[in-house]
């Protein structure tokens, strides 16, 4: 039977690693923890729920830590979290079902935005205590010698699964995610550190589009549109350089965002275009192309309608 090895990186979590590794009890062979420099109690927690801890400095680059995470893995699959995710319940045996003979390199799993910190999981996943739809993200990983995590912050395995020639499959395994609710977010000061992290990674990488992308979204949501409208439109113009198998989603995304506070509905649509035809169906931009045909219907006159 295929062994899967969780991976995950923590600093201060000693509030929600425990319910995190209590999550993927029985679905995973072994647990490594990366700490990036806690204070609190976080390395002992995990230490106490079985976990292998490495201790490694702090250095502004989430993809570093996971990589060492990775160095110290042993099974054939990586299942990825992060403290203030958890497997949903009963995720076990539709974990292990999906890595029997799978032929991907990366199942893509549903992750839930949960509204609420004290809402049950059922909730969160029927759409009651969501935060919008749920989001299909790679983080069932097959082990190579060269899977690597790449980014400052929001990092990926994109170019991994590039150079394997993008062999991904949806897998029917759920997670609920914490760290979206407001409360909780705003608490641990994560908006002004992703906004640092994502300006810096925009100047070391000022030809990729994904760094802009995820800067114009965290601006959205800072409330700073008119300096995301600007980080967007700096990302649209490097859309030629950008090679095939790279991802639009979120420069797109943030575009289409920005065009309709602005009631630009053709730039929603002209948005939605382009990062449906790269990136295949996605809840959000369908949902911003949907507005914007909204938008377009209501201002025909009412013979046209």
């Amino acid at each position: 039977m295929a062994r899967i090895s969780l991976c995950l990186i923590a600093r201060d979590e000693e509030e929600l690693l425990p319910g995190c590794l209590a999550s993927v009890e029985g679905a995973v062979d072994e647990i490594v923890v990366v700490d990036t420099g806690s204070t609190d109690r976080t390395p002992e927690l995990a230490r106490g729920a079985g976990a292998r801890v490495v201790a490694r400095p702090w250095d502004d680059d989430f993809a570093a830590p996971r990589n060492e995470a990775l160095r110290h893995a042993t099974g054939d699959w990586i299942l990825q979290l992060d403290a203030d995710e958890r497997l949903a319940p009963a995720q076990a045996a539709r974990l292990r079902a999906a890595v029997a003979g799978a032929p991907f390199d990366a199942g893509l799993v549903r992750l839930h935005n949960a509204a609420r910190l004290d809402a049950a999981a059922a909730e969160v996943l029927s759409g009651r205590a969501r935060l919008g739809p749920p989001t299909l993200l790679p983080r069932l990983l097959r082990r190579s010698p060269d899977l690597a995590w790449r980014g400052r912050i929001h990092e990926s395995v994109s170019d991994w699964l590039a150079a394997r020639g993008m062999r991904t499959a949806p897998i029917d395994v759920d997670l609920v995610h914490l760290g979206y609710v407001e409360a909780l977010r705003a608490g641990r000061g994560k908006r002004a550190r992703n906004l640092a992290l994502l300006r810096r990674l925009c100047a070391e990488r000022p030809d990729d589009v994904t760094p802009l992308g995820s800067l114009a979204l965290e601006l959205v949501d800072a409330g700073a549109r008119e300096e995301a409208a600007a980080v967007a439109a700096r990302g649209w113009t490097i859309l030629p350089v950008q090679p095939p198998d790279r991802s639009l989603l979120r420069l797109a995304t943030a575009r289409a965002i920005v065009a309709l506070g602005a009631g630009d509905a053709a730039a929603v649509l002209e948005a939605a275009r382009v990062g449906l035809e790269r990136d295949g169906p996605q809840p959000d931009l369908l949902h911003l192309r949907g507005r914007a045909l909204e938008l377009l219907a209501a201002a025909a006159p009412p013979a046209e309608r």
